[in-house]
């Protein structure tokens, strides 16, 4: 975790833009691929944010391994189909696949432009559709259980908040929250009636999880934590926050009303993660034991996915089809599989 000062704070937004690395050959020694890696240097925009409200934007950059070769060699899934392709040049960032499993929602970043907004793409169709536009960082969509509504995080009235809209673009766009904090994250409860989100305020320097209403009412603050997800009953909610004092985010849950918090990880240094259809809980950890460290995808402690690239963001439609996004192949794009093995 980052140590900040009393009166800053930073959320780092993950623009997945490629720049030009080495490229390095090894082979796994259970597989008869010889993998080629490149190094991608991943540009994070750092947004700080102090007490007069100012908004800074800074950059950094992070080093991500990537395979040249596409292939899934794991016996616990089938094999894999893109289902975005960005070609290495714009990229995929926070993808959400809808609940019934017929569109992903996710915000493109436009190398080209700087912008992030969010775009809407058929799995069976090859058309895509534009959801927002402008100068602006459209993030962290969420669709709702009817796939009626898209709720995400822009920065479109200056700080961070959580807006709202219409899958088929009808009415425009409605802001959700309004206060001066930085809000992130937003998972739209099953029935449709609340959200839960990770939010900044330039007094503290650790996410905090919030709920409210859809229509951005009752505001309530939960404890520390970031990336909340609603289970399927809406009964409890799962999140990452630090496990201990190295600052490494594991997976917890708590109830609804934010009591009886429960770590479920230790150490394992997870990306993301999610709830599967049947209770269990689906994330991007850290393989310290690869041929090269990365990230993949793992359902309690079955590993699903062995590609030696970063595979992050898995989601499980209402079919059990798994979709998570990868920068295998050079290019970070969005990626579907059907597992075998999910015990």
């Amino acid at each position: 975790m980052m140590k900040m000062g009393t009166y800053f704070f930073s959320l780092i937004l993950l623009i997945s833009f490629m720049l030009p690395g080495c490229v390095s050959t090894k082979k796994d020694i259970n597989s008869k691929i010889v993998y080629k890696f490149k190094t991608l240097n991943i540009p994070m925009i750092i947004e700080m944010l102090s007490e007069d409200q100012r908004t800074q934007e800074s950059y950094k950059t992070y080093k991500s391994i990537a395979a040249d070769q596409v292939i899934e060699e794991s016996p616990n899934v089938q094999s894999v189909t893109r289902v975005i392709d960005m070609g290495g040049k714009d990229h995929v960032l926070y993808p959400q696949i809808s609940p019934d499993g017929s569109f992903v929602v996710y915000s493109k970043y436009e190398k080209k432009t700087g912008r992030m907004n969010l775009w809407k793409k058929n799995i069976n169709g090859a058309g895509k559709t534009r959801l927002t536009n402008g100068k602006y960082f459209d993030i962290y969509p969420t669709v709702s259980d009817d796939s009626k509504y898209v709720f995400f995080s822009s920065n479109r009235a200056g700080n961070f908040n959580i807006w709202r809209i219409k899958i088929n673009g009808a009415g425009g766009l409605r802001r959700v929250t309004s206060h001066r904090n930085n809000d992130y994250a937003p998972d739209i409860s099953n029935d449709g009636k609340l959200l839960v989100f990770h939010s900044y305020s330039p007094f503290d320097s650790q996410p905090q999880i919030w709920t409210c209403t859809s229509e951005g009412t009752a505001l309530t603050q939960m404890r520390i934590g970031k990336r909340p997800k609603w289970s399927h009953d809406d009964n409890h909610i799962l999140y990452l926050a630090p496990g201990n004092e190295d600052g490494i985010y594991d997976i917890w849950t708590m109830t609804k009303e934010g009591t009886c918090t429960t770590q479920l990880s230790s150490g394992i240094n997870v990306k993301s993660a999610s709830w599967s259809p049947d209770g269990r809980i689906l994330y991007s950890g850290k393989n310290e034991n690869a041929i090269k460290p990365n990230y993949d995808i793992w359902i309690g402690k079955t590993q699903l996915t062995t590609n030696p690239s970063d595979d992050n963001f898995p989601m499980f439609d209402k079919k059990k089809r798994l979709f998570f996004r990868s920068n295998r192949g050079f290019s970070v794009d969005y990626w579907m599989t059907d597992p075998i093995v999910t015990d």
